[in-house]
């Protein structure tokens, strides 16, 4: 049984269990590895997904389920969606479909509402309602994305989409806002010019997001209350293309990555911003891993 820790949002929160990492390239794998958020123990879940895949679109309905929704299959793109029960940890294949290029796409959860996906190069998005698991296409993107940039939730607000297609739009920031499903184009720009970033949210609070093509060691603060940058620590492990988990209050965790190919798990304290590089390891060196998050806000 799930235990609130309380409302937010006018919503109430489940006490978070796990995040989970799926997928990825270098080891390409259907494997499931789970991180647990009290004792923060990695082990591999004995749910796997359908088929082995990389850079999978991810969303979380935080106390009920998880998804991990196309991506490619050796080179081959994929339009399944696999669902994962977060109270018994068991996956299902729904019924519903998402588009077979949403593969290296930016992603955003609202819990209890929806998922979001935006896929690389393209003028649309794809939404993805929970728990009637339905898919429909929405435009109105400030900008293309390219692929595997950041996303991050302030759950039951806004969504950040960090980065876009090309030189002249690498440090932008687009806003989702969630009740109206629209986008627009936020004034602040980021720091650091360049993409493959990955991000962590503590919900209500801040995003962080880290790396990307240059300065991959850096990680950086936005508070959701004022939409600026503040660089926290140099001291992450150098990656880019890792994956970010959130568990809301407590701490970030970024896994994988493809710069010196690693299996390392990085951790950020959200209550002092504090790094600890090479926290845990996953199972086997690997890059464009997703996760979803049972308790966090999915990012």
């Amino acid at each position: 049984m799930l235990i609130p820790l309380g409302f937010f949002g006018g919503k109430m929160l489940p006490s978070p269990t796990a995040a989970f990492f799926a997928g990825g390239s270098q080891v390409f794998t259907s494997q499931i590895e789970r991180l647990d958020f009290n004792t923060e123990v990695r082990s591999v879940a004995t749910a796997t997904l359908r088929q082995a895949l990389r850079s999978v679109s991810n969303f979380s309905d935080a106390g009920v389920a998880g998804y991990w929704a196309g991506g490619s299959n050796d080179g081959t793109p994929v339009s399944n969606v696999d669902k994962l029960n977060f109270t018994t940890e068991t996956r299902s294949a729904t019924t519903s479909l998402i588009s077979n290029v949403v593969g290296f796409s930016t992603n955003l959860s609202n819990r209890g509402v929806a998922g979001y996906s935006v896929p690389p190069q393209q003028s649309y998005f794809e939404k993805f309602a929970f728990p009637t698991d339905t898919r429909s296409y929405l435009t109105g993107l400030s900008y293309q994305m390219n692929s595997d940039n950041a996303g991050a939730t302030n759950f039951a607000v806004a969504g950040y989409l960090f980065g876009g297609n090309n030189s002249t739009n690498y440090n932008d920031l687009q806003k989702l806002n969630y009740s109206t499903d629209t986008f627009s184009s936020i004034s602040n720009r980021l720091p650091e010019d360049q993409e493959k970033r990955s991000a962590a949210s503590n919900s209500g609070t801040a995003a962080y997001y880290r790396g990307g093509f240059n300065n991959r060691n850096n990680i950086w603060q936005m508070p959701y209350s004022t939409d600026t940058f503040t660089l926290v620590s140099t001291g992450m492990t150098a990656s880019q293309m890792s994956e970010g988990a959130g568990n809301v209050n407590v701490a970030g965790y970024f896994a994988g990555g493809d710069n010196d190919l690693t299996n390392k798990i990085d951790k950020i304290n959200y209550t002092n911003n504090s790094v600890t590089a090479n926290y845990r390891t996953l199972s086997a060196s690997t890059y464009s891993l997703s996760s979803i998050e049972n308790g966090g806000a999915n990012v």
